[in-house]
């Protein structure tokens, strides 16, 4: 039965992405600018931040590190406020440059060369995330349904790709309530079933680690919530959310919305891999330790074989929808990116005439290129799912990344935009890049390797604009 229900899920989101593909203008597939009122915003923002790595990567968190997940889930309620505080601004920005992601932002402030190195790094996260959702798919289906599970993955992935690259952003928007309501149901289910069923004894017998947010170590801990908080303003889907409302107000109410039911779901959602240490030891994957507790409690439970399976193709459906709503926006948000990059005089021309007929040549060319690119990188994404399948460090690396944006991103909000400070952005982008990238290879903690690389990007900005000013008084004397 569950099969099943998996089934006709892929096909309905399959028909109903191909059915908003028709006649979808190119500013509707990036980012739906200024076209989405508040409901819609805030559920495509719930959608894909109570993603389906949270489903498998909170647990993993909650089995390895006890609540360390709940400070990971204040730092997003923090980051979210800082958007909701800074909504306007970045609304008017990317309303002024026609941005649908952060990378057109950068790209209007720096220059393309800046660009191109924030798409990079932007390629590296979502693939990153794309790859853990990926994980956990793989992970739910040889869990959740009697399908031959390698055949069964490719198939999914497959119709996860096709219909994104279709309907692109506007596809998303459509989905994300009902995939948000469903994994709400699910999570919240599977929450209550443990808690009751879970031995307080067995919960106090865990060590002190569990339950003082030292499960990863104070560099660890501090990053969630002191650090990665602002890195939200780097992220491109929120972006993406801002240029879709329809103005700053719609924005940033959505933000003040997500933000404590985001944290819900992260205490919820940790403490399921917590109560599955519990129950059932430190002997688990980490990843679906949380589920394996959760079908044990079913199979044991007493329940009739009808009503077991209506309950677990209820959790089955929740925990998919969840995969998709996330994987979705992700592969989009690849795709568009990148096309802005090699096809950037295609996109000029398109924007300096928007209001033209959906027939344009210019307009159906972008619109080929972006599917073609969102295939190319959902492919990619799966390989990189086979070949790293610890999906705590994917997202870790994912979020942690984002940090060597972050004095870049600032500079661009807050300062006058007449000052582009190109060779500061190129030196702090390339430099934190290069950093991160050698020491989460060659740490052996990874899940630190953001601190040097977010480090060498902030001095590298201060160095390189010190320089530009002294070069500046000098010419300026030699002048007078």
């Amino acid at each position: 039965m569950v099969s099943v229900v998996v089934i006709i899920a892929l096909l309905a989101c399959l028909i109903g992405a191909l059915s908003v593909a028709k006649g979808i203008r190119l500013t509707e597939y990036t980012s739906n600018r200024r076209g989405s009122g508040i409901f819609h915003v805030v559920f495509t923002l719930l959608g894909t931040l109570v993603g389906g790595w949270m489903f498998f990567g909170l647990s993993a968190i909650g089995y390895e590190a006890g609540i360390v997940g709940y400070f990971l889930g204040l730092g997003y309620a923090i980051g979210l406020i800082i958007l909701a505080l800074l909504s306007k601004k970045i609304k008017q920005a990317a309303d002024d440059y026609r941005c649908d992601t952060i990378d057109d932002f950068i790209g209007a402030r720096f220059g393309r060369p800046a660009q191109i190195i924030t798409v990079v790094v932007n390629m590296l996260i979502f693939l990153a995330i794309l790859a853990a959702q990926f994980v956990a798919m793989a992970a739910f289906l040889t869990l959740f349904t009697d399908l031959q599970s390698q055949v069964a993955f490719y198939l999914a992935a497959l119709v996860v790709i096709t219909y994104t690259a279709a309907s692109g952003f506007k596809g998303v928007l459509l989905t994300d309530f009902w995939q948000f309501v469903v994994l709400g149901i699910s999570a919240i289910s599977i929450f209550v079933l443990l808690m009751v069923k879970t031995d307080a004894e067995a919960l106090h017998t865990l060590e002190p680690k569990y339950f003082n947010g030292m499960g990863y170590g104070a560099v660890f801990l501090f990053g969630a919530v002191v650090l990665f908080p602002p890195t939200l303003l780097c992220r491109s889907d929120m972006w993406q959310r801002i240029s879709c409302a329809k103005d700053y107000r719609v924005a940033r109410n959505s933000f003040w919305i997500t933000a404590p039911i985001l944290l819900v779901f992260y205490v919820l959602l940790t403490n399921v891999g917590l109560y599955a240490r519990a129950g059932l030891g430190p002997d688990q994957r980490p990843d679906i330790s949380g589920f394996v507790y959760f079908l044990s409690i079913v199979h044991t439970s007493g329940f009739p074989r009808w009503a077991s399976q209506i309950f677990l193709s209820l959790m089955a459906l929740g925990v998919f929808a969840a995969l998709l709503s996330t994987a979705d926006s992700y592969i989009n948000i690849i795709g568009v990116s990148v096309s802005k990059v090699l096809s950037w005089k295609k996109w000029n021309k398109f924007e300096r005439n928007e209001g033209e007929s959906a027939d344009s040549g210019v307009e159906r060319e972008l619109l080929r290129t972006v599917r073609i690119l969102a295939i190319i990188f959902g492919v990619l994404s799966i390989v990189l799912a086979k070949t790293i399948p610890d999906i705590v460090d994917l997202i870790v690396a994912a979020a942690s990344v984002l940090m060597i944006l972050l004095p870049v991103v600032l500079v661009a909000l807050l300062a006058k935009a007449e000052k582009r400070r190109t060779p500061q952005a190129i030196a702090s982008l390339l430099g934190g890049l290069i950093v991160f990238l050698i020491c989460f290879f060659k740490l052996s903690n990874p899940k630190v390797a953001f601190l040097p690389g977010v480090l060498v990007a902030g001095l590298l900005y201060i160095i390189v604009s010190v320089f530009y000013t002294m070069k500046s008084a000098n010419v300026e004397d030699k002048a007078a």
